[in-house]
């Protein structure tokens, strides 16, 4: 190639990829995208309520925000958790429709879930948006593959496994994901074919990513690099004031949803109220710059090949056929535009040394097109003119054997009793009315309480919607034998190793308990006091429950840093903690 040739969109693109650019989307490729949509939605929407109310996701300040806005909170008043996350998702959510109203429920599944419902809400609204990237990826990857090669990149998102565990989650990360497609899809409609409403649109989806996550302002670089590159339709003065109107859009629709009068945590430490500067914080999401050391690529490239090996490796082998073709990828500059947002925001989080599975989810647009076109390049190098078609078949259909057995397997997990109702449900069958149940710290018993009013669940922070509920309405009498339910308080807890063997003591005799329910974990053996009780009931009681379950309870409920994913989900028969019930002699 001419070393000489300016950047070019269109000529590039069958350099680069083998893009046919005046090539049109087979109705074949519409109609298997439109299945695999639905098929992405059932598995997210199927069981979406898992372990509600018990066991909601951690970091839940989208719930918090929304419950805080539809009460009217003043500012001032609103807890520090508040501003952890802009307020896109929130509000959206005071918009939908209520998940489930507790005047119509009757069984006691519909008033855990009426309990739940803020959380309920949030999730169903993540989903819809998540299910809206699977179309979404494939519009993306039309502007560098052709329509069989994008499909498989969009299969690759739907078979996700990082993907479908956010996807059912009260946490802004999915609905990103989504956003973050549609302003590349914008930016990339912008750098082929400028025009001012383009460029305002573009603006106004990399302000909406803005307005979801705080990493959405990486999309402004791709945002600039698309006018920058845009065909020379402009004179330099157009371009320059299409840029800033862009920006300026961007910047007033982030602004929108920034939370306001945050409170600070009177835990705060120097460094987390930013006094040093070793850190960049944002509502209590920190920086810490003194974590920047690199740690971020190995850490991050274990954590996605333990949830997404198969797209992850074909993404490498991918990445390297690319880089044979680095002069005529810099021309291209539909990539320049991706490699705006892939290339800064992969070098920020790769070189911080603090990382989640989830920090990885916007880079895989990237490495799902990727994917699909190794399996593409393989499947054209190992077959004629004729016979390439049928092995891209074959070899895309064992690329994605394995993701989709994965996804099946957590579907089925998903959807089925987990490890704290199925404790509850032998409790509800063999307790009698008014029997005294004592609860391992922090596992809240989906059970009618007959003490809701008891200050000890007033500490217990998983009890508290279910809790709040029962003492704003009674419960119907139906629901089962209603059971003193006592919490281990985390007051007890935080005394410290030297008050442990009174506290067990007391709380093992004073009132006797007729259960100990046991969350067998790891955590719970770490636990001076939790261990001492959990020693008690096996020495002064019989075993009478146990579930299979996880004894990394804290990882058991595959929300977020779940080691070795696959694996236990093949082991496992379903989600939640190890259960273990003693009655005590």
């Amino acid at each position: 190639m001419d070393a000489e040739r300016p950047i070019d969109g269109a000529a590039s693109a069958r350099d680069v990829l083998e893009r046919d650019p005046s090539g049109r989307t087979p109705a074949a490729a519409w109609v298997l995208l439109a299945v695999m949509t639905l098929l992405a939605a059932w598995a997210r929407f199927d069981g979406i309520e898992r372990l509600l109310p018990q066991s909601p996701e951690p970091d839940d300040h989208a719930v918090i925000q929304l419950v805080e806005l539809e009460a009217g909170t003043p500012e001032g008043a609103r807890p520090a958790v508040f501003g952890r996350y802009p307020l896109l998702l929130a509000r959206l959510g005071t918009l939908a429709p209520r998940a489930v109203d507790v005047e119509h429920a009757n069984t006691l599944d519909e008033f855990l879930i009426a309990a739940a419902e803020p959380t309920l809400r949030l999730r169903l609204l993540v989903a819809c948006f998540a299910v809206l990237a699977i179309p979404l990826s494939f519009l993306l990857a039309r502007h560098f593959l052709d329509p069989w090669p994008a499909l498989l990149a969009a299969a690759f998102t739907a078979t996700s496994l990082i993907h479908l565990m956010f996807s059912q989650q009260a946490r802004p990360h999915a609905v990103h994901f989504t956003l973050l497609l549609l302003a590349l899809i914008a930016s990339l409609a912008l750098v082929e074919r400028p025009s001012v409403a383009r460029s305002l649109c573009a603006g106004a989806c990399s302000g909406l990513a803005f307005a979801t996550l705080q990493t959405g302002g990486f999309t402004l670089a791709p945002l600039v690099v698309a006018h920058v590159f845009a065909p020379k339709a402009w004179n330099a003065r157009s371009r320059w004031l299409a840029a800033c109107s862009s920006l300026a859009v961007a910047a007033a629709i982030a602004a929108a949803f920034v939370p306001g009068g945050r409170v600070p945590d009177p835990g705060a430490t120097t460094a987390e109220m930013n006094l040093d500067g070793t850190v960049v914080s944002q509502g209590g999401l920190m920086f810490e710059l003194v974590k920047l050391n690199g740690l971020g690529f190995p850490r991050g490239f274990r954590q996605v090949f333990v949830h997404d090996p198969v797209p992850l490796l074909l993404g490498c082998v991918g990445l390297v056929l690319l880089l044979f073709r680095l002069r005529r990828v810099v021309r291209d500059r539909r990539v320049l535009v991706l490699a705006a947002y892939s290339l800064p925001y992969g070098l920020v989080w790769g070189m911080y040394a603090w990382v989640y599975e989830r920090y990885w989810l916007p880079l895989y647009p990237a490495m799902t097109m990727l994917a699909a076109w190794a399996v593409w390049r393989a499947s054209r190098g190992a077959g004629g003119e004729l016979a390439w078609r049928r092995l891209f078949v074959v070899f895309a259909a064992l690329a994605l054997a394995f993701p989709v057995a994965v996804q099946g397997r957590f579907v089925l997990l998903a959807a089925a009793p987990d490890t704290v109702h199925e404790a509850a449900d032998w409790l509800v069958e063999h307790a009698q009315p008014g029997d005294d149940v004592l609860v391992t710290p922090q596992l809240n018993l989906p059970l009618a309480y007959s003490n809701a009013d008891d200050a000890l669940l007033a500490e217990t922070k998983r009890a508290q919607a279910w809790r709040g509920l029962q003492r704003a309405r009674p419960l119907p009498a139906a629901l089962g034998p209603r059971l003193r339910i006592r919490n281990v308080p985390t007051a007890a807890v935080n005394e410290g190793p030297e008050r442990a063997p009174a506290n067990a003591e007391r709380l093992l005799t004073d009132p006797k308990p007729r259960f100990v329910v046991i969350e067998a974990t790891r955590w719970n053996r770490w636990i001076l006091l939790s261990s001492l009780l959990w020693r008690g009931a096996v020495e002064r009681g019989d075993p009478v429950f146990a579930s299979q379950g996880d004894d990394d309870g804290t990882r058991s409920s595959f929300y977020q840093d779940v080691p070795a994913p696959i694996p236990r989900l093949f082991a496992l028969d379903r989600m939640g903690p190890r259960i273990e019930i003693y009655t005590l002699r």
